[in-house]
């Protein structure tokens, strides 16, 4: 689901946009398209800022290398995309052979945010950790090596908010709504007393009234509204940061 199905272009025009003259100098509204190509792109800027998947909840696959420092950590991998919600099906693959499915049984998400992974036994493995217990004490004999591998485990999964079972949290709506707004201020500001006008006055009859605007070869008309939802914008995402951010996991 995209992001537009939660940010609809009357949400983002009643919260954020509420006052402003959203037509042309023939009274025409801006289209919907204007406002919907400010959402998803303010949703694609701030996700790559905060390096997590604001477009929908997406299904990916990509590889990943096997070296023996893997197994002390339980074969702990960090995924490309956040935040991680499902393992859909993963796979070990030699090259260019066939692709192996693994039994999901094994792959326990240790951290949804931080898109990261571990291997552990699962039920399929119990006759082989019922001396111990029932505990898992071991790992699958084809991961237990200490031989490098390139691009062996292959991972199909899904992560990001699809703005129902994951919905998008406040905070980021409001960060999204705060720079989708700058599009069509900066629009409607160019035409707030008609396009490349900063004043005009029109006389009749020994009466004469003028309009000046804000608005220069410098300067939109609605300046003094971007400035400030730019100044929350910056304020939001130094505090939003502190919450998404995660250090990436570096093979020693």
């Amino acid at each position: 689901m995209s992001i537009t199905n939660t940010i609809t272009v009357a949400y983002l025009k009643q919260r954020y946009l509420y006052g402003i003259d959203l037509t042309d100098d023939d009274g025409v509204a801006f289209p919907d398209s204007l406002f919907e190509a400010a959402i998803n792109s303010a949703a694609s800027i701030i996700g790559t800022d905060l390096d997590i998947d604001l477009t929908g909840l997406n299904t990916y696959d990509e590889r990943h290398d096997v070296d023996p420092g893997h197994v002390n950590s339980y074969y702990l991998f960090q995924l490309d995309r956040r935040p991680l919600r499902e393992i859909v099906r993963v796979y070990v693959q030699f090259g260019g052979f066939d692709k192996f499915a693994l039994s999901n049984t094994m792959v326990h998400i240790s951290s949804d945010m931080g898109a990261q992974v571990q291997f552990l036994p699962g039920p399929e493995f119990y006759d082989l950790t019922a001396g111990a217990g029932g505990q898992p004490t071991i790992v699958p004999g084809f991961l237990a090596g200490g031989t490098y591998i390139p691009l062996y485990l292959r991972f199909e999964y899904k992560a990001g908010f699809d703005g129902t079972t994951y919905p998008y949290p406040p905070e980021i709506i409001d960060l999204i709504c705060l720079v989708a707004s700058m599009l069509p201020l900066d629009t409607a500001g160019d035409l707030i007393a008609g396009a490349g006008v900063a004043s005009k006055s029109i006389s009749m009859d020994g009466l004469s009234t003028s309009l000046s605007t804000t608005s220069s070869a410098t300067n939109a008309g609605y300046g003094a509204r971007m400035i400030s939802y730019r100044k929350r914008a910056e304020r939001l995402l130094h505090t939003i940061k502190r919450k998404y951010r995660v250090p990436h996991l570096a093979a020693m």
